[in-house]
């Protein structure tokens, strides 16, 4: 379906060449423009007419995908006068764009410049996070709706910096992906991830899975399966007590080549899980097609579930349809009572979220976890009693 989608959008393009417009593919699902003799006024109109076109629907089958898109614009000789200068503040302006919310473009302008100049300060200092250990992870328990019982963990990356304090991911992590620089973060993460939940099981925790988010450059690495399985030798994490993560929008590009990656992974006993399902291209019926473990619900439509129809008829059937499929489900972004008792009423798995507990560093984690075991104990012995 990936490569139907992009002949689709490929097709769409083509219809506004001429003479003076010319469309190149330059990765998976990058298009570059180059437009001859255009001024700011024509440019604008251009990128706006590219975003109606790539904002109809697209038909595949008897699927009906909605896609969206996010354009970065510079001008020559306004901006640069070369291709590299040209395509290097155009790239940038499209993440500007992505940054206003999609489905929108970006001008280059003297007044991105500031927003351009903080990526690149992000992108020298994140050179030096690593060395001098600034990243960290914080951990969010994966729980039992009912009893709050800890069943996995979530790393969540975070970055301390010795100026500015934390840093949010949503301001690191893309310019992190675009850079590169999230291939050596993303497997320090997996390592120290592994590191971690091996600690604990050592000193005497619940054995439970621990989920770590996989970048798409980290995915489409051809030594990625090698590098997990010498991260869980190193660490000696039992390979069932890892879980990682990926998102929708890998399955559209290749999947046939996800499917290989996914099945490699899976057949060292590591879980895998589509996370945020409902957000990108994929619908359940695809899900058939890739040898997934858990399917983890948008916390957009775990909101408001209580007062909004349409995100109840969604929940309910994503865990109706992944239970025929066998997959465990588990709903991120709960916080409040009300989110958690109707999800447990529609039998999910599993639950995350505020309301069970924030993200924390590990000891602050452990201390939780501690109180949950002794509380859970209490429980047990109560009931022992009254039997």
């Amino acid at each position: 379906m990936g490569d139907q989608l992009l002949q689709e959008i490929a097709a769409r393009l083509r219809k506004i060449e001429s003479e003076c417009i010319r469309i190149f593919r330059v990765s998976g699902d990058e298009f570059v423009a180059i437009a001859y003799g255009t001024d700011h006024k024509s440019a604008e109109q251009i990128a706006q007419h590219i975003l109606s076109l790539i904002r109809q629907p697209v038909y595949i089958g008897q699927h009906e995908l909605h896609i969206t898109s996010s354009i970065g614009v510079a001008l020559y000789p306004q901006h640069g006068d070369n291709p590299e200068t040209l395509m290097r503040l155009a790239d940038a302006s499209m993440y500007i764009a992505k940054e206003e919310g999609r489905n929108t473009y970006a001008m280059y302008t003297e007044s991105l410049q500031s927003k351009l100049s903080e990526q690149i300060w992000i992108e020298h200092q994140l050179h030096k996070a690593l060395d001098l250990n600034q990243l960290t992870l914080h951990y969010q328990p994966i729980v039992e709706g009912i009893t709050s019982e800890i069943l996995g963990i979530e790393a969540l990356l975070r970055w301390n910096h010795p100026e500015r304090g934390l840093i949010s991911p949503t301001q690191f992590i893309p310019i992190a992906e675009q850079s590169g620089l999230i291939i050596p973060i993303g497997q320090w993460v997996l390592r120290e991830a592994c590191r971690q939940n091996k600690k604990w099981q050592d000193e005497g925790f619940q054995k439970v899975r621990i989920a770590v988010n996989l970048s798409a450059r980290q995915f489409y690495s051809e030594s990625l399966t090698e590098e997990i399985r010498t991260i869980l030798e190193e660490t000696e994490l039992t390979p069932q007590y890892l879980e990682l993560k990926i998102t929708e929008g890998f399955m559209i590009k290749d999947p046939d080549y996800v499917n290989t990656v996914i099945n490699g992974i899976r057949a060292m006993g590591v879980t895998v899980s589509i996370d945020d399902f409902g957000t990108g291209y994929s619908s359940l019926s695809q899900l058939r097609n890739f040898s997934v473990n858990v399917v983890k619900i948008d916390r957009s439509f775990v909101q408001n579930i209580g007062t909004d129809r349409n995100n109840i008829s969604i929940v309910r059937a994503i865990i109706e349809l992944a239970h025929g499929m066998n997959l465990k489900v588990v709903a991120e972004g709960i916080e409040t009572e009300t989110e958690r008792k109707l999800l447990q009423q529609h039998n999910c798995d599993e639950m995350q979220g505020y309301f069970f507990a924030k993200p924390m560093d590990s000891d602050r984690f452990a201390q939780l976890w501690r109180q949950r075991m002794i509380n859970s104990t209490i429980i047990e012995s109560r009931v022992k009693i009254r039997n």
